[in-house]
């Protein structure tokens, strides 16, 4: 990977290799160092000898720019431990920040705005797989359907209901969006882009269901295009559509034919110079390759506004994911 001209400035690892750490530091690319909390909390018998080793682990890493915290849900840490859990995620992150560091929360949506977390990342939104990472069955997600466990959140869900909390909690600017697919499918990292542009989140990822456990890695038309500013949004929830207007153009997702269809269905309108609205060009999609994505490239100005998430594995050991775009301090 050619950091320098790679356009991005955050990835999230989980080896410690500290040469390539530094490597990638050296092209002015932030790194994250990925921690799984859930898990590892829950097997401790001793708490304070956990929390105590994971303050360790912290200041022996003050050469990295924050950490991703992953499976901060209960279904982890045990439903019983919420309250200590949390206490000892607050001095954690305390901690972090004492160290001049930030971090990434990957779980339920209470950590989205408690806990001190300073971004919060949204897995399996929009588009998701059922089976094993080798063999995925890759599908679509109803964000629409609302669930009896709507109201809790310590409970994971993936609908309109996550985004309403997100939105009163003013968590859509801290969120990252991060999406499965197949990585051949631009279509459907369309579909997935457009709705995180419309529903007002902080960044966006397209990746297979190993997050692109290889050398290799394919970038998708959703990871490559912007629409630029928004404008306007609608999230029409009798109809089932997202909408919005942005500098690059309108677009709207049709996430009931997406769903009934299985095919992801999404139509854009390209501005035209001089022209009247009727005279504007409009696409309609079905999961159908039809050329060159007509958004335009990012500009320096929109990538401040918007961040593309990307995870890709620089080695066989080695996860990272990547951020694309300036993440506003």
């Amino acid at each position: 990977m050619d950091w320098a001209n790679s356009g991005l400035t955050l990835v999230i690892i989980a080896d410690d290799n500290k040469a390539e750490i530094q490597q990638i530091q050296s092209a002015d690319v932030d790194v994250y160092f990925y921690k799984a909390l859930g898990s590892t909390y829950a097997s401790a018998s001793d708490k304070n000898n956990w929390e105590q080793n994971i303050k360790e682990f912290i200041d022996s890493h003050d050469y990295v720019e924050g950490f991703f915290w992953d499976e901060v849900d209960p279904g982890y840490y045990g439903q019983s431990s919420k309250d200590d859990f949390n206490r000892r995620l607050t001095a954690i992150n305390d901690h972090v920040r004492m160290n001049g560091q930030k971090t990434i929360a990957n779980g339920v949506r209470y950590y989205a705005d408690h806990c001190g977390n300073d971004y919060y990342m949204w897995e399996s939104f929009m588009s998701t797989f059922r089976g094993s990472c080798a063999t995925p069955d890759y599908y679509y997600v109803d964000f629409f359907t609302r669930t009896v466990n709507d109201n809790d959140p310590y409970k994971w869900i993936n609908n309109i209901a996550k985004w309403e909390y997100l939105q009163k909690s003013t968590g859509l600017d801290k969120t990252l969006a991060h999406c499965y697919g197949d990585p051949s499918d631009d279509d459907t990292s369309n579909y997935d882009y457009i709705a995180a542009r419309v529903l007002g989140l902080k960044g966006f990822s397209y990746v297979n269901a190993n997050n692109f456990a290889a050398r290799d890695m394919t970038l998708t038309e959703g990871i490559k295009w912007s629409l630029g500013v928004l404008i306007d949004s609608n999230i029409d929830e009798k109809n089932q559509r997202l909408s919005g207007q942005f500098t690059g153009g309108g677009v709207e997702d049709d996430i009931e034919q997406t769903i009934s269809t299985e095919n992801a269905v999404y139509s854009f309108t390209t501005p035209t110079p001089d022209a009247s609205p009727t005279e504007e060009s409009t696409e309609e999609h079905y999961k159908e390759k039809k050329g060159k994505h007509p958004f335009p490239p990012f500009q320096i100005n929109f990538l401040k506004i918007f961040n593309v998430l990307i995870i890709i594995v620089i080695a066989v050991i080695v996860q990272v994911i990547i951020l694309r775009g300036k993440i506003k301090r």
